[in-house]
């Protein structure tokens, strides 16, 4: 397993990973953009040299948001998300920054139980979020 910096050839696999997972992408434009934003963080999972997930956030001062986590479905299980959330975790902590921010799913009980595992809670729920009209639920980690 070999987490890195994503790079422009692994936007055509976030866009379709996106897409298929959460029904809707960031897009080609935006994760391009992304790798010239000072605030940004995006990170690449690869086992075996395949695509396995993905997070991006952006970083300030004092706050970071995760914008978007995902694993690959075959790659579950295999603790992508863990490794995946522990080295944005050791991002932030290495920059000093007091809280890491996300929204997920009020369905998503997996990734719920992982934030927590981790150390986020509860904030808030942002009723109607998704363009399905679910609910978020904020999560936050006090570093």
């Amino acid at each position: 397993m070999i987490i890195r910096d994503m790079t422009n050839l692994d936007i055509d696999n976030i866009v379709y990973y996106e897409n298929l997972i959460f029904g809707t992408s960031l897009g080609h434009e935006m994760l391009n953009k992304e790798l010239s934003n000072e605030l940004a963080y995006y990170q690449v999972c690869e086992i075996n040299g395949l695509f396995a997930g993905y997070f991006g956030m952006w970083i300030s001062d004092i706050t970071s948001e995760i914008l978007n986590f995902f694993v690959v479905e075959e790659f579950r299980r295999q603790n992508v998300g863990s490794k995946l959330l522990e080295k944005a975790i050791l991002e932030i902590e290495n920059r000093k920054v007091k809280y890491m921010t996300l929204e997920v799913r009020e369905s998503n009980l997996k990734a719920i139980s992982l934030y927590k595992k981790y150390g986020f809670y509860i904030s808030h729920k942002r009723n109607e979020y998704y363009s399905d009209g679910e609910d978020a639920l904020l999560m936050i980690k006090e570093m």
